[in-house]
Order: C-alpha cells, then structure tokens, then sequence
C-alpha cells in the first residue's frame, strides 16, 4: 500500500510543480475592477458596435432632411403645329421654342413649399395677309409679328391650411427617424452595460478561483508540514505507521486539489484575457470583503420609474407612436392650400427688348381636394391606437419586472450578508478547532485523522467564506445594473 501511495507521489508531485512553475511564468501585472471595467470601455469591440449602431440611426435620421432642400428643374421644349381655328387671325403655322426652369423646397416649419421660376418663350408663326377691298393682289396687312420673344420670372407660395398644417406630414418621416435614433442610443447603452456586467462577472468568478487556488496551495503546504513532522515523528516511534501513512495520503489528496484548482484558475483567466481583448497576462485583484451600504428599495423604484434606460426607451416608443397616430388623423383631413404667387413679365420681337419685365402679375386662390373612403388610414389608426395601448401595458410590466428584480437582489444581499458573518464565525471556530486537535494529536490524546478532518473543514469554511463573498459582489453588480449605475451616462 505504501509503495503505491508513494508511486502515486512520483506521478503528482512533479506534474504539480510543473504547473506552479508555470504559473509563476504567467502571473503578470495586478488588474483591479475598476481598471478592467475601463479597458472593456475603451477597446472592446462590442461597446463599439453599439456606438456605431447608435450613430447609423443617427446619419439616416439626418438623411431624411434631404427633403428640405432646394430643388433645380428644368423643361426645354420644342413644339410644331398647324392650328385648327374658325379666326382669320391666328397663325396658319406655329413653331414655339422654349425653356421652362425653376428653384425650389420645402419649408419644414410651416409644411408650405417655396419656388421660383423662370420661362422663355420664342413663338415664329406664319399668319394669313389681311387683304384689303381693292388693292392689288399680294398686298395687305399680317395680324401679327412673325417672331415673338416672351420672358416671365414667378416666385409662388404653397401654404396648407388643413392637411399638412405646420409641416406634420413633410417631415414625418424625420420624426420617426429621430425617434429610432435616440431608442437605438438608449439600447446601445443598456447593451454595453449588459457586457460590461457579463465580464465583470467573469472577473469575479475568476478572482474566486484564485483565491481558492489560495486556499488549497496553503492546505497543501500545511499537509506537506504535517507529513515532515510524522516521518520525524515515527523515526522516533512517537507515532504510529498507520498515523505516517494517513499523513503521506493527506499530502497526495491535497497535491490533488491545487493540480485541480491551479488549473480551472488558468483556464478561467485565459477565456477571461482574450474576451477582454487582453494581450498580455494579468492578475485579478479584489476585494472580496468589500461592502456597500444596501441602498433601500423604495428609492431605487422612484429612481427606475423616473430615469430608468428602458423605461425611457419605451416612453420614447409611445410618443412615436401618438405622432404617428398625429400624423394618421392628419391625413384624412381635406386638402386645402392657400396659393400665392407674384412676377414679372415681358415680351418683344427683339431679344433685347424682350427682357425688360414691365408688366407684374399676382395671383392668390385655393386649391382643395378631400379624400373619398380613406378605409386604409382608418385601419392603420385602429391599429395605431392598439399599439399605443400595448406599449403602455409594456411599460407596467417592464416596471414591475424591474422592481421585483430590485427587491428580490436586495433580499439575496441581505441575506448573503448574514451568511457571510457566519462563515467568518465558523471559520474562527474552525481554525480555533485545528489548533486544539493539533495540540491533542502532539501530546498523543488522538489520532492525526482528526487533525485532517479539522483542517478540512476549516478549508471547507474558508472556501465558502469566500464563495459568499463573491456572490455577494456579484449580486451587487447586477444590482448596479438593474438601476443604471454600473455604465452611468
């Protein structure tokens, strides 16, 4: 049995000092919470993504201002005819050449449209002789010029008065883009919190690794004393070899535990260094006592109904949808638009004297159209107003998801806190038992076996302690989630 057992050492033992060798080689510089919260902050690619989702809602929200700008059009033209007319007067044959150009937009702010135009038109006509009673053949007087030059600059004026009052439905489309946009912002926030939570987790989780792999290379090294002291002991015959070998098995079962937590240590801070993007090793340091007061959860619910990220957000939502449902309404009122429009004109046979805009023009009128059924934009309002009334109910739900998450995290510190003092009870106790079995054990009252059971207990103790703790700073970090203090903006 004792060869075995000391076969079995020859195998552990050197794979054991191989891995703290190595992790000696891989402990690199000290990394606390706070510094690691601020290097995801800075170079993770997800926090990035987010910004960027946020911006691109941004750059289409301001696209659509494209439809406020002004507008160039321009119509050459050329037309040919043969007029059919009962008058002597008007021209047998017509060749009108001309160009139409004009300058305009939209004007947001009233929903009325501004544009300015310019024409010009050259008429050559061929138009019969008036002959006059007795005069040769051949001779009379033409009704008009054969060539024409006509100018004409108009600026006119679309103001709607009904449909479209105050420019609702011209820049609806940019509303609701901007509504996207600031609900997209919101969400990229909550989505880097929600990542910076999950790593920060994984901090955690690793510094309770370490502190466990703490735990057993110092169980380890007291089970290596242990084990000294027995050979000693029985080289003397103090002991017996039962005692000898129950401290030879010790010392393998505690080689055992920290190959063990040596390596889930290592391979949790591996994953750990390349989520956070990490190029080099680093040690993870805590305090896992740290405590904060236990804020009251009546406060923290007022906080969460007042200026909770996703409560904004869903707000957000409802006052786009009662724009758009605004905007609904607004569309099966009647068209009515007051137009206005004032210019200057001219015309000559000449070119140069055609262009001296003389003769002004005003024109002011109404222009109305009424929608005839509309059975579509009456669905999409039914429909509208459901979605108004399903968000609303999103919001309760969502406030009461929020607050019982509060309490129910609350309570789990709470509670954490008293088990925490009560590991620290236990664990005094179990140090305090140790070194009474050990004394009873040297002056020869018991056996070693209930020196190993008081100190694994005491490791037990201890690495619960510290499993409480951890879970308590992990509870306090999705607590700091839960109420938008753990990525404030």
């Amino acid at each position: 049995m004792r060869e075995q057992m000391n076969s079995a050492a020859w195998f552990i033992f050197p794979r054991a000092c191989l891995c703290l060798f190595f992790a000696s080689l891989v402990q690199g510089a000290p990394v606390s919470l706070e510094s690691f919260q601020q290097h995801i902050r800075n170079s993770h690619p997800g926090f990035r993504i987010q910004v960027l989702d946020a911006q691109v809602a941004e750059k289409r929200r301001d696209a659509a201002r494209g439809q406020e700008d002004w507008f160039i059009t321009s119509n050459p033209y050329y037309r040919d005819e043969e007029p059919v007319s009962s008058s002597a007067f008007n021209p047998s044959e017509l060749s009108t050449y001309g160009l139409d150009a004009a300058l305009s937009r939209k004007i947001w702010k009233t929903g009325g449209e501004l544009s300015m135009s310019l024409n010009y038109d050259y008429s050559d006509q061929t138009t019969p002789l008036i002959e006059f009673p007795g005069a040769p053949a051949g001779q009379g007087f033409e009704t008009s010029e054969p060539t024409f030059h006509r100018h004409r600059a108009l600026i006119t004026y679309l103001h709607p008065l009904l449909k479209n009052a105050g420019g609702l439905q011209d820049r609806l489309e940019y509303d609701m883009r901007d509504y996207v946009a600031r609900i997209t912002s919101i969400q990229a926030v909550e989505n880097q919190e929600d990542l910076l939570l999950q790593l920060s987790s994984n901090f955690l989780q690793a510094v309770l690794l370490k502190e466990q792999r703490r735990i057993a290379v110092e169980r380890e090294q007291l089970s290596r004393e242990q084990l000294e002291a027995s050979r000693q002991q029985r080289a003397q015959n103090l002991v017996d070899e039962v005692d000898l070998l129950r401290a030879e098995n010790n010392e393998q079962l505690a080689k055992q535990r920290v190959v063990i937590a040596e390596s889930n240590y290592r391979s949790a801070l591996a994953e750990l260094r390349v989520l956070a993007g990490y190029d080099e090793h680093f040690d993870p340091v805590f305090d896992v006592f740290a405590t904060n007061a236990i804020p009251d959860t009546k406060a923290l619910r007022v906080a969460l109904e007042q200026d909770a990220r996703l409560i904004r957000a869903i707000d957000l939502e409802s006052q786009r949808l009662r724009w758009q449902g605004r905007a609904l309404r607004d569309g099966v009122q009647a068209q009515l638009d007051l137009a206005l429009s004032g210019g200057l004109s001219s015309g000559d046979v000449t070119y140069g004297d055609s262009l001296s805009f003389d003769q002004p023009e005003y024109q002011v009128g109404l222009r109305f159209s009424v929608p005839w059924g509309n059975r579509t934009i009456k669905r999409e309002l039914e429909a509208n107003e459901l979605e108004v009334e399903r968000n609303a109910k999103r919001r309760e739900d969502l406030l009461r998801t929020l607050e019982s998450g509060i309490q129910r995290i609350v309570l789990q510190m709470v509670e954490l806190n008293k088990i925490i003092q009560l590991n620290q009870t236990q664990l005094e106790s179990s140090r305090k038992q140790t070194a009474e079995e050990q004394k009873s054990y040297e002056q020869g009252r018991s056996p070693l076996t209930f020196v190993i059971q008081s100190r694994d207990g005491e490791a037990q103790a201890e690495n619960r302690l510290v499993e409480s703790a951890i879970q308590y700073q992990t509870l306090r970090l999705q607590l700091d989630a839960w109420v938008d203090a753990l990525l404030p903006e």
